[in-house]
């Protein structure tokens, strides 16, 4: 379990860069820097924590707009005003060579009713309109212009159509045509007007030498009129004039070939500029404007949020999510947004959508906080931060995520080094190769590349990659108590643990390295200790006792080593099992075996049905996967919910849902222990327990009063490091194979056969080339060896040739 002292994740073990204290809402808040690099062409990232009579944690973009490979762009979801779409996906589907999403946030308010998606203010997108408000509330937008100039403010429209001499008011763009309206309809309207037959449409395309735009007259020519038909389909790079009542006249007495001029303007608190980009956003006042933290119009409760703004000078731009609705982040006030963004140098900006909506992201890293819905949420637009930076995947720049560490005696920190291109961008998050040297009054760099502050003064850890160098600033701080992390720890004889040892100075929770302490142990037979890194022997229990000057501390050590390569979770016929059923399927009887059960009951007409076994299981050791073999017959399994629980999660339980099962067949379902658990890297969070398995029943098809049975035929811990494989089963006309690896030995191969016969023994590398070879003349049943010693370890195929037929099975060698 863990102690009192609960330990922070690597990244937050050292202020950096900037902390301090600041007001939000008239109260003082600490702040902490818990990540802060570079994240792209002229682009900073940050992760802020505020502490105070709140928590808040918010997550920011910097971005230097006179970078000349970085740009912003705006973005709707799916290319279309109605829908949503993930940011993340967004990002990857717009991608390409020279323009890559590399950042975001989500944009602005939608309707989540009627038009589901469609946002309720202004959008623009790469200089066409995509959306323009009916309700002349939602005005406030940010922009940027064709220079990268951003904006925040109010924004108006008006359109116009002119034909011959005479003008015609273009009521919005895109949506819905209301009666007597004229709209002007584009590609992000989706791929037709969606218009009834009660009006004339006109497909008009852009002379030469006109783009889209706004604030500039535009002449357009004519290629297609339709009356009475509607829905007409917009190519990429056209726009429909669609009108009904007396405007439709004047779009019918066009023809084939007629030039017309359209003007859209919008103006951003009356002024007018060559806008290209476009996302609404609250219906408020600016929540900074001029410097000025807007107090009168606030959006006073706690949630989630998401601001743009930028600097007074306009050549940075800033982005900031505020993390809500849960202990490690309250959320935010409109105000509480706005002065956290004006701490990092926004002097305008405005509020965007919030609650299960926030999200920043990072193209490499994907979303940076932690959004409420527990997922990302699709959201109708986003603003994204673009690099257009030729493709170059060489390494020409290093940076440590952690410029600047703070550490006692003997603290310990795993500098992680990025690597950028010539140009700024992300190439790797992770560069090996890299040399590091530090003065040894300062400490020592460890085989694994770790700083071990050993010395007795600060200094700086130089890092040098192909030319490329980085310098990491390392401050001295005072020693203070010494603790063990954990109270106890479970282990097999494989995993090997660096004893998690720990000092509090100031507050902060700091690594210390575990080979700076002497060790004992009261059961040597059961577990070792070597430079602080502890490796069970066998199974049992010890005490493992830590000293460092005057501190001391222990750890209770549980080691259980697995002797089979699969062993049964619980068994079926342990009276712990409670299989329970609802209350339309009676009759419930089970035939418990060791390994197996089945459950029979008949079903009765409802919803709602499912059956359910619970138990509490602590999990044996340190399994690699779970295992569930069952055959549901003629149930028509909708769901399968499993729950777990982690030794160190108190209340907390992890539930995982799966579906695609096939009746009257075997369902096999395999899950790997590091991709169910919230913290698989954690050695407090073993053992894992198992709580509970539903099976939800889909009505479609099912027959009432019919008699059906589920047989779980296997539900197994599996541990690849005792033997490489569960019996793989090979099968040949009436006889059987099972093919079973014993560690340090091969492969067992089982034969069960009706006849005698020459039996071949291949033994391939996945290449397909043939390692081994073995023969048995007359094999009928019984156990035949096939040695894999000498072999590399690897994936192998084993092939067994039976007269004119051959079966194969992959196994894993280790």
């Amino acid at each position: 379990m863990k102690k009192i002292f609960q330990s922070f994740l690597l990244l937050m073990l050292c202020i950096t860069a900037q902390a301090g204290n600041v007001l939000i809402g008239e109260k003082s808040y600490t702040v902490d820097t818990t990540a802060l690099f570079k994240a792209g062409p002229g682009v900073q990232y940050m992760a802020l924590e505020f502490r105070g009579p709140r928590r808040m944690n918010a997550f920011i973009l910097k971005v230097d707009l006179m970078n000349p490979y970085v740009t912003y762009r705006a973005a709707i979801s799916n290319d279309s005003i109605y829908g949503g779409e993930q940011p993340t996906r967004v990002a990857a589907r717009k991608s390409r060579e020279g323009e890559v999403y590399i950042a975001g946030t989500n944009g602005d308010f939608y309707h989540t009713t009627g038009y589901v998606g469609l946002p309720t203010g202004f959008t623009m997108v790469n200089h066409e309109i995509a959306d323009i408000p009916t309700d002349p509330v939602h005005r406030m937008v940010m922009a940027f212009d064709d220079a990268k100039t951003p904006y925040a403010g109010a924004m108006s429209y008006t359109g116009t159509l002119n034909i011959g001499s005479n003008s015609y008011s273009i009521a919005h763009v895109n949506h819905v045509r209301e009666a007597g309206e004229l709209v002007l309809y584009n590609q992000l309207n989706g791929k037709y007007t969606h218009t009834e037959n009660d009006g004339t449409e006109v497909l008009v395309k852009l002379t030469a030498g006109n783009t889209w735009g706004v604030n500039k007259p535009l002449e357009a020519e004519v290629e297609k009129i339709e009356t009475g038909k509607g829905n007409m389909l917009i190519p990429p790079g056209y726009a429909v004039l669609s009108a009904n009542g007396a405007t439709a006249a004047a779009l019918g007495a066009l023809t084939v070939g007629s030039k017309v001029k359209i003007t859209l303007n919008m103006t951003l608190d009356g002024v007018a500029k060559s806008f290209s980009e476009v996302i609404g956003g609250d219906i408020r006042s600016c929540i900074i404007k001029n410097g000025v933290v807007s107090t009168g119009d606030v959006w006073a409760e706690l949630h989630p949020r998401t601001g743009f703004g930028y600097t007074a000078d306009r050549k940075t731009a800033i982005q900031c999510v505020v993390d809500g609705r849960s202990t490690a982040s309250t959320g935010a006030t409109t105000k509480d947004l706005a002065e956290i963004m004006q701490f990092v140098g926004a002097s305008d900006a405005i509020n965007l959508d919030g609650g299960g909506s926030s999200c920043l992201f990072l193209k490499d890293f994907g979303p940076m906080n932690k959004v409420s819905d527990g997922q990302e949420r699709a959201v109708s637009n986003g603003i994204y931060v673009v690099s257009t930076a030729p493709s170059d995947n060489n390494v020409s720049e290093i940076r440590c995520v952690k410029e600047r560490v703070r550490l006692p005696r003997y603290g310990i920190y795993k500098p992680l080094y990025y690597g950028y291109n010539q140009y700024g961008v992300l190439v790797s998050k992770d560069v090996q190769g890299v040399t590091q040297t530090v003065d040894p009054s300062v400490g020592q760099i460890l085989d694994d590349g770790s700083f071990l502050a050993s010395g007795t003064k600060g200094g700086e850890i130089t890092a040098t990659y192909h030319g490329a160098t980085a310098k990491i600033k390392v401050e001295r701080w005072a020693e203070g108590a010494v603790s063990i992390r954990l109270d106890s720890v479970l282990l097999d004889n494989q995993v090997n643990y660096p004893i998690e040892v720990q000092t509090e100075v100031e507050g902060n929770l700091l690594d210390l390295y575990p080979g700076a302490l002497s060790w004992e142990v009261d059961n040597p037979e059961v577990c070792t200790v070597t430079n602080g890194v502890l490796r069970g022997l066998k199974s049992g229990t010890a005490v493992v006792t830590g000293t460092l000057g005057t501190y001391r501390d222990q750890i209770k050590v549980k080691i259980e080593v697995a002797d089979k390569s699969y062993l049964v979770v619980n068994p079926f016929t342990d009276a712990s099992w409670n299989i329970t059923t609802s209350s339309n399927l009676k009759d419930m009887v089970n035939q418990k075996q060791e390994q197996s059960v089945k459950t029979s009951f008949t079903y009765k007409s409802g919803r709602n049905s499912n059956f359910a076994y619970t138990n509490d299981v602590a999990l044996y050791s340190l399994p690699d996967s779970i295992k569930l073999i069952f055959n549901p017959g003629d149930i028509n399994i909708k769901k399968l919910t499993l729950r777990f629980k982690e030794n160190n999660g108190g209340i907390s339980t992890i539930n995982r849902d799966f579906s695609g099962f096939v009746k009257n067949k075997d369902n096999t379902l395999c899950l790997a222990l590091s991709d169910l658990m919230e913290h698989p890297a954690d050695r407090g969070a073993y053992p894992l327990h198992f709580n509970f398995m539903q099976f939800s029943i889909d009505r479609e098809g099912m027959v009432a009063q019919k008699k059906y049975t589920m047989d779980i035929k296997q539900f197994a811990l599996i541990y690849n490091k005792v033997s490489t494989g569960i019996f793989n089963m090979m099968s040949y006309g009436n006889n059987n194979a099972a093919v079973r690896m014993v560690k340090g030995r091969g492969a067992e191969v089982i034969l069960k056969s009706d006849k005698e016969e020459n039996v071949r023994f291949e033994i391939a590398s996945v290449s397909g080339n043939i390692v081994r070879r073995s023969y048995c003349e007359r094999a009928k049943d019984g156990t035949y060896l096939l040695p894999f010693n000498g072999l590399p370890s690897g994936v192998y195929v084993i092939t067994v040739y039976h007269g004119k037929k051959h079966n194969t099975v992959k196994v894993l060698w280790n």
